[in-house]
């Protein structure tokens, strides 16, 4: 009589898990990008449900005509042209400053920072004009620094970030300057040392921080994060990036291990910081970064904005990253943040919109493989 020989079900725990381990990662990939016009000199975007459908629209501060564009968003990766609204910069901001349950806008230039109280239909009320003092905000963000239940703006300023506060109606009241230690000094014009509101240290507020220059060149470049919500003094965290500048700096965990990373973009290369230490450069420079999770893996990756290409650098979860993978995009414009992500498409993938020359944006939609 023959016999069949089925393995056990220890060997087929066993076979299964290889089959597993052997299965091919999920490949990052995006359509062609989709354009659409702007106003003159587009230096920045943001994304928000403005008219309050459900789907995430698209903000453009136009540096050139003194606007906000406003593309709404159809939920199917597509947007449809919204109106322009009077206020002038080239760094943009989004949150709900006045407590209604619809998203606002802040822009800043170097003189002024004003703010758009949204209607809730993709339309805005007309901009309320702040003097910025002789600082000077260079980019802007939004987040509760004061720990009231109440968003505040921040801009990065001469020798510092200014905080201005919002005591819950939108209107900014007060500003209070942090400075940076003696020594040191933030990166302007506009197009350079980028501020970034994230939440570096897991503690549930919101931090702030911007690259900064050691003029005594003893560790020349340097992270500065302002902690909330105690601002008064940095905490720096050398690069060693030589006299490189620092373009932009983003927070997340890149290895898997729940305590904070950091990368940073450089004038020559693309930095991580693992555990805010040990900077290792994982491929060249770039224009704008964005960390999100593109092809759905659970590990967090790196976008790249370039002269022409978006590139994707996949995140292991190790803290190491595989070859990039480049995408058309178009040739890219000067600006504080040229590169954004959000689900355009609503099928739970980070997209990503880019600023282009020719007054413009691109919308590249993502349609990676699931692992």
């Amino acid at each position: 009589m023959r016999s069949t020989n089925y393995p056990s079900p220890l060997q087929l725990v066993g076979l299964l898990a290889l089959a597993a381990s052997c299965r091919l990662p999920a490949q990052v990939s995006f359509l062609p990008p989709a354009t659409y016009p702007t106003g003159q000199s587009p230096a920045a975007l943001a994304v928000a449900d403005f008219d309050g459908d459900g789907r995430q629209d698209l903000a453009v501060a136009n540096s050139g005509s003194c606007s906000v564009s406003v593309l709404l968003g159809n939920g199917d990766g597509t947007f449809r042209p919204g109106a322009d609204f009077l206020a002038c910069g080239f760094s943009i901001a989004v949150g709900d400053l006045n407590g209604d349950g619809r998203q606002d806008v802040v822009t800043c230039g170097r003189s002024t920072v004003e703010v758009l109280l949204g209607a809730g239909d993709g339309t805005f009320h007309p901009r309320a004009v702040y003097l910025a003092g002789d600082e000077g905000p260079y980019s802007v963000g939004v987040g509760d620094f004061t720990l009231d239940g109440i968003p505040d703006v921040v801009g990065s300023a001469d020798g510092g970030i200014v905080l201005y506060v919002n005591p819950g109606d939108g209107r900014l009241l007060g500003r209070q300057f942090y400075r940076v230690p003696l020594g040191y000094y933030f990166y302007y014009p506009p197009d350079l040392g980028t501020l970034t509101v994230t939440d570096v240290d897991g503690d549930g507020l919101p931090d702030v921080l911007v690259g900064a220059m050691d003029i005594r060149f003893v560790y020349p470049s340097v992270i500065a994060v302002f902690f909330s919500p105690a601002f008064d003094y940095p905490t720096l965290y050398p690069t060693d990036s030589g006299l490189d500048v620092l373009l932009q700096v983003v927070a997340g965990d890149f290895n898997g291990d729940g305590a904070p990373d950091m990368a940073t973009l450089t004038s020559a290369s693309v930095v991580v910081l693992m555990n805010l230490e040990n900077p290792m450069p994982i491929g060249p420079a770039g224009y704008r970064l964005h960390p999100a999770d593109f092809d759905g893996d659970g590990n967090l990756d790196l976008a790249v904005r370039d002269a022409d290409t978006v590139r994707i650098l996949v995140g292991n979860g190790d803290g190491t990253f595989r070859p990039p993978a480049q995408f058309a995009a178009g040739p890219v414009t000067s600006g504080d943040q040229t590169l954004v992500a959000g689900d355009f498409n609503g099928d739970g993938k980070p997209d990503l919109a880019t600023i282009l020359s020719g007054d413009r944006v691109a919308v590249l939609i993502n349609n990676s493989s699931t692992p």
